[in-house]
């Protein structure tokens, strides 16, 4: 079985992440403290911009996610997250063929914004780092929404 184009995207940037530091699509309450320094995949969205076509219809959709790359409240903390999104970014936006995701994103991946941001919540110890929302457009039609176009 085949997984849709979205699931795709999600899973080469996935790959792309995991040589910067261990990659998670849970909460970060269900992160392991001894992980971190982490980058945590949060806010999946998946919106359908445009379709085109009696049938099988070809859509415009339009993926979103959050990227939180997350560090613990330590000594130095504020320069080892900005190392964090700098690392974040260079893996996703570096060359075109990472921005396009290989073929999957077009015309690529985009980072539309970044918040700093601190949980003392969700773990024993205060962690926090950089949340940063990046935008994919990619075309698919209705009778194989496996294969990006």
């Amino acid at each position: 079985m085949s997984q849709h184009v979205a699931s795709q995207i999600i899973a080469a940037v996935e790959t792309r992440l995991a040589a910067v530091a261990s990659v998670h699509i849970v909460p970060l309450s269900a992160v392991p403290l001894e992980s971190l320094p982490a980058i945590l995949i949060e806010d999946i969205e998946d919106e359908t911009t445009q379709a085109l076509g009696p049938g099988p219809v070809q859509e415009i959709h339009r993926l979103s996610f959050e990227i939180f790359g997350c560090i613990a409240a330590v000594s130095g903390f504020q320069t080892t997250a900005g190392t964090l999104r700098t690392d974040i970014e260079k893996a996703l936006l570096a060359a075109a063929n990472d921005v396009r995701l290989g073929g999957l994103c077009r015309p690529g991946l985009s980072r539309t914004s970044a918040v700093f941001r601190h949980d003392a919540e969700s773990l024993q110890k205060p962690v926090g780092g950089w949340s940063m929302k990046f935008v994919c457009t990619y075309q698919l039609k209705t009778d194989a929404p496996d294969l990006a176009i």
